[in-house]
């Protein structure tokens, strides 16, 4: 899922920083269900390269590499970009308490910048389940009809070729 994430999100990139760094949030509001688990994404542009870097989340600092249960901060990930980097802070089981502000700072020789998330947490409700079995529904009823006009597509093209 992280590397889905990366991928996706170097099209946000900044090019050319030089001096203070600059950091962006891929993702900054998102909302996640109690139990489950929740990608922050961040990108970072620093030349020079970063000094240090960490994520903020109420009373805990976490640098990229570092696993504090049910927290894993990812280490940094170059990107196409030159200087460009891509992390991430994976929240494992989330708790309604998760919900709140998480702060990625970096720092480099020439300064210090931050990018801010706000994460909400709700608990999963019967509303959340009636659509969930609605999605399934609607992804079972289009997979019925995906499958008839492909086999339709198919005959036509055998049809065709040997015309």
């Amino acid at each position: 899922m992280f590397v889905h994430v990366l991928k996706h999100a170097l099209y946000v990139g900044i090019i050319g920083v030089k001096g203070r760094p600059e950091v962006t949030a891929v993702n900054k509001s998102l909302m996640a269900i109690a139990g489950r688990s929740a990608l922050l994404a961040g990108q970072l542009c620093s030349s020079p390269r970063p000094l240090r870097v960490f994520w903020v989340l109420r009373n805990l600092v976490l640098r990229p590499g570092d696993v504090r249960h049910p927290y894993v901060a990812y280490n940094l990930t170059e990107t196409e970009i030159p200087n460009c980097y891509m992390l991430g802070l994976e929240l494992r089981r989330l708790r309604v308490e998760d919900s709140g502000e998480v702060v990625l700072v970096v720092k480099n020789a020439h300064g210090i910048a931050d990018a801010l998330f706000l994460l909400n947490v709700t608990r999963a409700s019967s509303l959340s389940a009636s659509s969930s079995a609605s999605e399934g529904l609607r992804e079972s009823s289009f997979l019925t009809l995906l499958i008839p006009v492909c086999l339709l597509w198919l005959r036509h093209r055998v049809l065709d070729a040997t015309s």
